[in-house]
Order: structure tokens, then sequence, then C-alpha cells
């Protein structure tokens, strides 16, 4: 679950090292973001996070 805004909880810590948001991994298929929102999960506080971040949806097509 994400830290709460201007913690320096775990996705903070990550993005800060890092971390790509937009990153499409050989063994899936979407982002981040796009697994946030699959069927089942919906988890509104992960998904809130990665947008205010700037994440994007693979369907949204390259940066």
């Amino acid at each position: 679950m994400p830290a709460p805004p201007g913690s320096d909880g775990p996705p903070n810590v990550f993005l800060a090292a890092g971390a790509r948001l937009d990153w499409v991994p050989d063994y899936a298929e979407g982002t981040p973001l796009d697994a946030a929102r699959g069927r089942g999960t919906r988890r509104d506080n992960v998904i809130s996070w990665l947008e205010e971040q700037g994440a994007r949806s693979e369907a949204a097509g390259p940066s």
C-alpha cells in the first residue's frame, strides 16, 4: 500500500532510486498503472499515487 503523500514509504523510495513507472516487463502485459487498474484489484490509492507521479497506461502509447 502506498505511504501517505510526502512520506518516504517504499513507493517513494523506489521512485527516488529511478524506478520506471511505465516499464512493461517481458513476462507481463501493461505498466504498473495497468496492473493496479486490472480486474479484481482497483486499488484506488495505488492508481492515484501512480498517476500523481506521472505514470501512464500502456494503452496511452509512448510518452
